[in-house]
């Protein structure tokens, strides 16, 4: 069966429902029951929600997510054990070691950040959740670059007899297929499966899944196409779409009865979703009395509509639990601005997520590593901006403490352009210790090739330079707004620890402004919804080119403005670095 369920038409409640029809009416013996959720906390709730139906009853039905249950069975029938799970330091660590042995063999002498690690490893998990043990080559030097990354990751796992995330499932996979007797036993053991948030299903959880619920096919899954907005990692609503295609026999029931929010706010998002094309029509209705109309507005800038969301939130929590409120957004990285204002004016905020630090960004620790350097002379600093850009510099005799660029000339030998190099470089830093710290930063980034440097870099990892160009403009924009480098370097102290601060603890929650993106929010529900930045290039993103994109953009859209159960609040810009700025295509038809 599959049961499609709008938001907040009761999922859960559906699913703990089925599992006691099951056991009580059908006979069904508890530990035939498997049911699979997306995260540890949505099967600790479905958990509990279900032993508390039962009243003091104890039954052993099976809740996990896909990676905990399936490592099971490689644990139980395979023999694996949990130190063969790689952690997050030793999975970072070896992608770092290959990134630099390639480096190395290229004869490229940048360090590797953790950014380019990062980008790295979502990449691969990509390629490997939709189904390929490999990336495609393909004739762009990034795509060839990626294979032979995977390639060397894929071979030193084997040699340590390691696994990480996606490989719990694509382990599991091969060991049962491979295995026809333990294949039949896990078959036998669980008759019975139940998926929450099926629309989230990616490739290899799909395959898997199909082969575990062989040859009775008791699957009975719950989601909602509408809001399927993980498309980076794999997920594929058509799973959803095409299920009792896969499944004839299959029965299809619509949940379209929303319990959370109110007329104006269903009316106002199925407006929104009705325009995508691939999807199952499900009329969503209220089951709510009218509430306050939709508040749409465009400010002129983004300062003006962050110091609007902050008076808004003032006034809110007059009367309103700070916990009744949340503020979402299409990245993690647009909340940074509105987290500093509400920490600076005491009011807690909390996020699931890390809230974006600019100054922590590897390319703002270059420039401030400048700016340091020239003020302190520390080899700590040096050591970051020898090479960047490229000056040919070794770290071979660079020992002491403090680094005197004229005492260096002196006792090291250099080739006559790396001495040029050097003294360049001295004469730069002279120059940035007097400036205004605006000057600096421009003096860095024009004078001393920063920007092209920066761009080669976006270059080489195949990534767009724009993001880090807006970057550095905030950065230099923020250090406009102090007299000297001392007053630029304490408020960065200060703001860093305001953040650490702030990112409130999972207690705290129901006591704080939540911050959180769309992706985050999902699942969740608050009295108040403020989306701010609703404009083109922001939501579509600019990088939403295809129609499958657009879609799932408005689906992301979507699930944020079904978050609210009362008030809702479209925000966006009408002009921003300096150029106009046009609302969202997606919320034309509820401005007008």
């Amino acid at each position: 069966m599959c049961v499609i369920a709008g938001p907040g038409s009761g999922k859960t409640s559906v699913i703990v429902h089925r599992i006691q029809s099951l056991i009580l009416h059908h006979k069904i013996s508890p530990d035939q029951i498997l049911v699979i959720t997306f995260t540890k906390a949505a099967a600790l709730e479905m958990k509990s929600r279900f032993e508390t139906m039962q009243q003091g009853n104890f039954y052993p039905v099976v809740f996990g997510t896909f990676h905990s249950v399936f490592f099971q069975i490689l644990k139980q029938s395979f023999g694996y054990r949990s130190n063969d799970l790689m952690t997050n330091q030793e999975k970072n660590g070896m992608i770092r070691d290959i990134l630099m042995q390639f480096k190395k063999e290229k004869e490229e002498v940048e360090s590797t950040e953790w950014e380019e690690i990062e980008e790295i490893l979502s990449k691969i998990s990509s390629a490997r959740n939709t189904c390929y043990s490999e990336i495609q080559t393909k004739k762009s030097k990034e795509d060839l670059f990626l294979h032979e990354v995977m390639q060397e990751y894929k071979m030193r796992k084997s040699i340590q007899r390691k696994l990480d995330f996606d490989d719990l499932i694509l382990v599991c996979t091969e060991k049962l297929l491979q295995d026809k007797r333990e294949l039949e036993y896990w078959q036998s053991r669980f008759q019975y499966i139940l998926i929450d948030e099926f629309q989230d299903i990616n490739p290899s959880q799909y395959q898997l899944v199909r082969l575990l619920a062989l040859p009775q096919n008791n699957l009975f899954v719950v989601g909602d196409d509408d809001q399927s907005i993980y498309h980076f990692r794999g997920s594929d609503p058509s799973f959803m779409l095409d299920f009792t295609k896969k499944y004839p026999d299959a029965k299809q029931v619509i949940l379209n009865l929303n319990f959370r929010s109110t007329e104006q706010i269903i009316q106002a998002s199925n407006q929104i979703i009705m325009e995508n094309t691939k999807r199952i029509p499900k009329g969503l209705i209220e089951s709510q009395k009218k509430g306050s109309e939709v508040i749409c507005h465009g400010f002129q800038s983004q300062e003006e509509e962050i110091q609007n969301i902050l008076k808004m939130i003032q006034q809110m929590i007059c009367v309103r639990n700070p916990g009744e409120i949340a503020v979402l957004f299409r990245t993690s990285s647009a909340f940074e601005q509105i987290a500093l204002q509400l920490g600076a004016c005491q009011i807690p905020f909390y996020s699931s997520e890390k809230i974006t630090d600019r100054y922590s960004h590897f390319i703002a620790d270059i420039l401030l590593a400048y700016l340091k350097f020239a003020q302190t002379g520390k080899r700590v600093h040096f050591l970051k901006i020898m090479n960047k850009p490229m000056r040919y510099l070794s770290r071979e005799g660079i020992n002491e403490p403090f680094i005197c660029l004229d005492e260096l000339l002196a006792k090291r030998q250099f080739s006559e352009s790396v001495r040029e190099n050097v003294k360049r470089l001295a004469y730069d830093c002279a120059q940035i210790k007097s400036m205004h710290p605006y000057a600096a930063i421009n003096y860095i980034r024009k004078g001393m090739g920063f920007d092209h440097y920066v761009k080669e870099i976006a270059r080489k990892r195949g990534v767009e330079f724009e993001p880090w160009m807006i970057l550095m403009d905030e950065l230099q924009k923020d250090a406009g707004g102090y007299r000297t480098l001392e007053e630029w370097f304490c408020f960065i102290e200060e703001y860093q620890k305001l953040l650490e601060q702030n990112h409130c603890k999972q207690e705290r929650k129901k006591g704080a402004v939540s911050l959180m993106t769309y992706h985050a929010s999902k699942g969740l529900e608050w009295p108040c919804v403020i989306l701010p930045d609703l404009n083109e290039g922001m939501i579509p993103h600019v990088r939403a080119w295809s129609a499958e994109e657009i879609e799932e953009e408005r689906r992301m859209l979507y699930v944020g403005m079904t978050r609210a159960k009362e008030e809702l609040f479209l925000f966006w810009i009408l002009r921003g670095r300096g150029k106009e700025a046009h609302p969202s295509r997606f919320i034309l038809n509820l401005i007008r």
